[in-house]
């Protein structure tokens, strides 16, 4: 856990059934029981998720952002079986900064055009 003016990020491994989904189609893009989740100070669980419990090939993005707490983060495309692609719909932290080091590398999805579902409940948007 790091506290910065009153700013908590921590994780913890999870075994929760996670389901992540194109919203339009159904498709499903990602299933895991492993991954951790993120709690972070004023924002939703963010559920993040081994990169190999993705289905749908992953397209690397351009975009980039940081956070203070979390590090750099890098974006993903996904493909659907239609030849959809949906654009940064999914980031990373390949070299997280300390409170965030358990979810490097591992994938958390967009809410918005997805549905994630966390044991058969889909996450708040």
């Amino acid at each position: 856990m790091t506290t910065q003016s009153g700013h908590t990020v921590t994780t913890e491994p999870s075994t929760r059934h996670v389901v992540v989904k194109d919203a339009s189609s159904g498709h499903v893009i990602a299933e895991t029981t492993g991954g951790h989740v993120l709690h972070e100070t004023g924002l939703d669980d963010r559920w993040y998720l081994p990169r190999s419990a993705v289905r749908a090939p992953l397209l690397a993005s351009d975009t980039t952002s940081h956070c203070p707490y979390k590090g750099d983060a890098s974006y993903w495309n996904v493909q659907l079986p239609d030849g959809t692609t949906l654009r940064d719909v999914a980031w990373s932290y390949e070299e997280p900064r300390p409170p965030a080091a358990d979810v490097g590398g591992e994938l958390s999805f967009w809410t918005e055009g997805i549905v994630v579902e966390v044991d058969g409940e889909p996450v708040p948007v």
